[in-house]
């Protein structure tokens, strides 16, 4: 079991890992290895990648990301000053989290902005969310995903009968970061409890001939040439 060193990953893999294999005693307990803080194969950023933080750089200067900034500068400008937030290059896209967790859990939003925040806004929000993330990693492709893939190559590489499965709990970002290496963009970030699998095939059984199956929320993810199933080899 393995987790970004966040408390709400600690209890999203609990919750996994309690509907997958339901503990009989109350005794029973689980434990996660992790990273630390922003040293983490899981949490991908720039301040352990030299070249992520020059596709951070890139996007930033994009004039792509300039003219969304000041889009919303006008459609946020109500909500921003209900929040007592001064609007700024550094924090325009803040509403997406902000927004997502209420609209998410059926909660109430803050009452400066509940009578403010509108569904055009809510969907900008979001779009803005996955637009900022999938914009950077997909400025180079498998950068933000390289150290998680090398630790996946190493399980797939040393795979025992006594190790059949592993829990990784991390963040909608590291989601997007894999996503993003298969050249998969969306206009929104991955919804709550999202899970993404990758399943180790022999075909047939018993030959060593072993393939890759990637599955995002129960549906095959495309992983090369419109193929769901790849040769390990040819998938490394």
């Amino acid at each position: 079991l393995r987790s970004s060193h966040v408390e709400r990953t600690f209890r999203s893999g609990e919750s996994f890992m309690a509907g997958l294999y339901p503990p009989v005693s109350p005794n029973e307990f689980l434990t996660f290895t992790t990273g630390s803080g922003t040293l983490d194969y899981l949490t991908p950023d720039p301040a352990m990648c030299s070249e992520l933080q020059k596709s951070y750089n890139i996007f930033e200067r994009s004039e792509e990301l300039r003219l969304r900034i000041e889009h919303n500068r006008i459609l946020y400008n109500e909500i921003y000053k209900a929040l007592n937030i001064t609007y700024n290059n550094s924090n325009w896209n803040i509403l997406g989290d902000i927004l997502a967790l209420p609209y998410c859990t059926s909660q109430k939003l803050p009452k400066s902005i509940e009578n403010i925040v509108t569904d055009e806004i809510f969907d900008q929000s979001q779009q803005d969310s996955a637009f900022y993330f999938y914009g950077i990693y997909n400025v180079k492709l498998g950068v933000s995903s390289a150290p998680l893939f090398r630790e996946l190559f190493n399980l797939f590489d040393n795979q025992t009968s006594s190790k059949r499965f592993f829990l990784f709990s991390a963040h909608d970002t590291t989601l997007m970061s894999i996503l993003s290496t298969f050249g998969y963009t969306d206009k929104r970030m991955p919804t709550f409890r999202s899970h993404l699998a990758f399943e180790i095939w022999e075909k047939p059984k018993g030959s060593g001939n072993k393939y890759v199956r990637v599955v995002m929320n129960g549906e095959e993810v495309d992983i090369g040439e419109g193929t769901e199933k790849i040769t390990i080899m040819e998938y490394q």
